[in-house]
């Protein structure tokens, strides 16, 4: 099973592809067979991917305005089709106990994403992006978005503000 990872950062947008053995439960275990990033966005990008083993396979300059211009460039200059994956994930950052699943309201949600206090520069970019692989890969590979806030919950700290925070923006 091959699986695409990809992480929208604020100014950037990495990448992994691994190879997994099939899922058992919510828990994939694979290894990286390559990786790459997009960075920064909004301007003349550096583009690189390379293997797992850290050998460079290109590197290049790539003019970028915004996050959907950079998931469009990446998918083109891979040559990526729906056959090369069989699930895609995206990173989300953390986003409290209001939003647990990336659903088709709550991506229509502008008012869920103004409420999303912490890392809110993320949270529009990194729908941005789920939306353009969607495209790309026609709704023909699932997506799942792996959310921060699971992994504070799995050490109870879901109810713990961060020093940046005073309380927990609730939906």
């Amino acid at each position: 099973m091959k699986v695409l990872i990809l992480n929208p950062g604020s100014e950037s947008l990495r990448f992994a592809v691994i190879a997994a053995a099939p899922p058992r439960g919510d828990l994939v275990r694979g290894r990286e067979v390559l990786s790459g990033m997009i960075e920064p966005i909004g301007g003349a990008a550096r583009f690189s991917v390379q293997k797992a083993a850290g050998r460079i396979l290109r590197e290049e300059k790539v003019p970028v305005k915004d996050h959907a211009e950079a998931a469009s460039q990446l998918f083109a200059r891979m040559h990526w089709t729906p056959a090369h994956f069989d699930l895609m994930a995206l990173r989300m950052m953390q986003v409290g106990t209001c939003i647990t699943s990336l659903c088709e309201s709550t991506i229509r949600s502008s008012r869920a994403l103004k409420r999303w206090d912490l890392a809110a520069l993320h949270h529009a970019s990194s729908v941005t992006v789920f939306l353009a692989f969607q495209t790309a890969l026609r709704g023909s590979v699932p997506g799942v978005a792996i959310f921060d806030s699971g992994f504070t919950r799995l050490f109870g700290l879901s109810r713990r503000p961060t020093p940046f925070q005073t309380s927990w923006p609730e939906a």
